[in-house]
């Protein structure tokens, strides 16, 4: 087990395609660029221990949407992260999403 964190400010695309004759499912395509911190950065600590924004990161991934009950989704999502640093990682997570 490993834990990792990111903060990441930026912009990003998302296309989503609803699926045929599952009208409450959909499939979703993403990618992100932004700049920020993260835990899978080697030199995400200073000197003083303190965390610092250090990092460019990229993600692309893809995930499957359901759509609870309208302003909810729920979704099973995959992510790559790419960092500008020599390391990086990818995830799968379970979440809750909730539309304004």
């Amino acid at each position: 087990y490993v834990d990792n964190v990111s903060f990441c400010f930026g912009f990003g695309y998302l296309l989503g395609i609803n699926i045929p004759y599952a009208p409450n499912f959909k499939a979703e395509t993403f990618m992100t660029f932004g700049f920020g911190f993260s835990s899978y950065s080697p030199s995400l600590s200073t000197d003083d221990g303190d965390a610092a924004f250090n990092e460019v990161i990229f993600s692309l991934g893809g995930r499957l949407v359901y759509n609870a009950r309208y302003p909810f989704q729920v979704y099973l999502k995959y992510e790559s992260v790419v960092l500008a640093s020599p390391v990086g990682g990818s995830a799968i997570g379970l979440g809750v999403q909730y539309n304004f």
